[in-house]
């Protein structure tokens, strides 16, 4: 019986063991936008403050949802962003602004169309925490792909390069 060589079945058990460790989830977090969706109704923006992580991808949409003032437009302005919504109406009932959250702070958004319920849609706050100390949004580091250069035996030296995805992109390199 040919049986493969040591080096080859500890190859194929360290690619099998980092794609096991690696949960589902962890290749597609950093992939996923914020998605915020804020309805425009009569009374004003509900909800009113919404909130993200600096550094996130955001996905702020507004959708339509008056009652009584069927012949309202609006353009939602973000400030500090220098961000507008494409119109909105009751035939347009969606607009999504996407962005990076890359200042942290409160920052405004109100419509800039004069409009029956104009001073109810004067408001709105998106609220940017800081990052976490390790310079990420979230409090942890989660490898997400192995690539083997090449065959490990015991004793060789191993290098492990990865890339760290912040506001700033910033790569390391490891040696053991």
């Amino acid at each position: 019986m040919c049986w493969p060589s040591r080096s080859v079945l500890l190859l194929l058990f360290a690619l099998l063991g980092t794609v096991w460790l690696i949960p589902p989830s962890a290749a597609l977090a950093d992939d996923q936008p914020v998605q915020i969706t804020v309805s425009v109704t009569d009374n004003g923006f509900d909800p009113a403050t919404v909130t993200v992580t600096q550094g996130a991808s955001v996905e702020l949409t507004f959708v339509w949802a008056e009652t009584q003032h069927h012949g309202d437009e609006h353009i939602i302005q973000l400030s500090g962003y220098n961000l507008a919504s494409d119109k909105i109406d009751r035939n347009n009932t969606r607009a999504t602004l996407k962005f990076v959250a890359t200042k942290s702070g409160s920052f405004g958004f109100a419509c800039n169309i004069e409009c029956d319920v104009h001073s109810s849609l004067q408001n709105g706050t998106l609220k940017v925490t800081p990052t976490s100390s390790s310079g990420t949004p979230g409090t942890s580091l989660t490898p997400t792909k192995f690539t083997s250069a090449g065959v490990v035996t015991q004793g060789d030296h191993v290098s492990i390069l990865g890339k760290l995805t912040t506001a700033t992109a910033r790569r390391w390199r490891k040696r053991r």
